[in-house]
């Protein structure tokens, strides 16, 4: 009924919330103030690789890019 109503699967829809709040906190941060470790595995990702891959694939950048980018 989900995937029927919201077009994606609940798993889904729960990775991308929690992928969104990661960016959220990446965009507001400074380089040096925050560790990407750290605020994956606060929002229960625990392998970084899996991590920055569901990452660029969602935003088209690395988290470190996302970070970065907000100083250029």
């Amino acid at each position: 009924i989900f995937k029927k109503n919201y077009g994606i699967t609940p798993s889904k829809f729960i990775l991308n919330l929690r992928l969104s709040k990661v960016d959220r906190i990446l965009r507001k941060s400074d380089v040096g103030e925050i560790k990407i470790n750290d605020i994956a595995k606060e929002y229960g990702f625990n392998h970084m690789g899996n991590f920055a891959q569901k990452y660029k694939a969602k935003f088209g950048l690395k988290p470190s890019e996302q970070l970065k980018s907000i100083l250029n």
